[in-house]
């Protein structure tokens, strides 16, 4: 559709895919990036009572995924931290 790649999914779907989001959170999270202009919507349902959401990424969403793959994994500040407490910890015994 509009050669676009499309997925479609409930809430309750993603939170079972995304099992550290409830329902609430996931419902959020989507709505903000449709508002946000991240994700387009679309109903390629066949039945006029089937509600069912069609999801796709915007261009905007598209860049911002490549943006993000380009970036170079780092370290989580709490594992600094955790490193340097432990070395500490050595020094000390």
């Amino acid at each position: 559709h509009d050669g676009k790649h499309w997925t479609y999914g409930s809430t309750r779907h993603f939170a079972e895919l995304f099992d550290y989001l409830t329902e609430k959170q996931v419902r959020g999270a989507m709505d903000k990036l449709i508002t946000c202009g991240y994700v387009e919507t679309g109903n390629f349902n066949r039945s006029a009572y089937d509600r069912t959401r069609w999801f796709t990424l915007t261009e905007k969403g598209e860049r911002a995924t490549q943006e993000r793959q380009s970036e170079k994994p780092t370290k989580a500040k709490g594992a600094d931290l955790y490193q340097i407490k432990t070395r500490n910890r050595k020094r000390d015994i």
